[in-house]
């Protein structure tokens, strides 16, 4: 199971698969995108400021960038 951490300041890209990523510089941990994330793929712990995307359950759909109330998540 692959899975995706993003803790410290990074140039930011989108991924060639269509999948979310998570601009740290941006996001407060409100964890908006996981609740509304249709397949649960999303973690996001707020104490320990970390964005986990699990790859296989992903289905690119693009929900949790459209709930991000910061914007910081492209696809």
């Amino acid at each position: 199971q692959r899975q995706m951490c993003i803790r410290d300041r990074v140039e930011v890209k989108p991924r060639d698969d269509g999948k979310p990523v998570s601009d740290p510089s941006r996001c407060v941990y409100c964890t908006l995108c996981a609740k509304k994330c249709p397949a649960g793929a999303i973690e996001v712990d707020r104490a320990n400021k970390t964005w986990k995307l699990d790859d296989e359950k992903c289905v690119a759909c693009g929900t949790c960038a459209e709930a991000c109330p910061k914007k910081c998540i492209i696809m």
